[in-house]
């Protein structure tokens, strides 16, 4: 009699743990895709670093180079965020079904404020498999309208393209623009659109 209290107490005990186990995984602190990560890369080092791919890949969609350098720049802190430097993204994309992803927090500004949530982030090898598959999405409409890619193919400046950007993608920030146009401008990417 003795030992089957002690194997139901153990059993008791064994599932006690589980539970508590499974409820710190469940709760385990998710981190933000902004956090800064320590790096030795400069904002120069950044942008020499993904130029040539950018240039050869924005010329195949016939998108203007400085505007996709502005916005990893601009999205990744120059390559110095989490989801940028960890697992390649620079530029915030959702994962879709089958890609391989990583659950992150992001804050989104809506009508009630800047809430935090998590969204799951596409994992890329490099940063060329970033760049191909977000030029890809705005070609194809997969995020936004279809008439993103359009206003970016044929705005007359990288201004233009980040009003374009503003209006389609980041109507919740309304200084997108303006802060594009800044890291585009301080940054003398427009030489690249060469």
């Amino acid at each position: 009699m003795r030992s089957r209290l002690s194997l139901k107490t153990a059993l008791v005990f064994l599932f006690l743990f589980l539970l508590l186990t499974l409820s710190l995984f469940r709760h385990q602190s998710v981190r933000q895709a902004s956090d800064v990560q320590t790096t030795s890369v400069s904002q120069i080092q950044f942008i020499k670093a993904i130029a040539p791919i950018v240039q050869k890949a924005a010329k195949a969609y016939g998108v203007k180079p400085s505007i996709i350098i502005g916005q990893a720049a601009l999205e990744t802190n120059y390559g110095n965020s989490l989801l940028a430097k960890k697992y390649h993204n620079l530029f915030s994309l959702k994962a879709s079904d089958g890609q391989e992803k990583v659950t992150l927090l992001q804050k989104i500004y809506s009508s009630k404020g800047w809430t935090t949530r998590s969204e799951d982030f596409v994992i890329y090898s490099n940063y060329s498999e970033s760049i191909y598959d977000y030029l890809l999405a705005l070609k194809n409409g997969r995020f936004w309208d279809e008439e993103l890619y359009r206003q970016l193919v044929s705005g007359q400046t990288y201004v233009d393209d980040a009003k374009a950007l503003q209006e389609y993608y980041f109507s919740s920030d309304s200084d997108y623009a303006t802060k594009l146009s800044k890291v585009i401008k301080d940054n003398k990417l427009e030489r690249y659109d060469k």
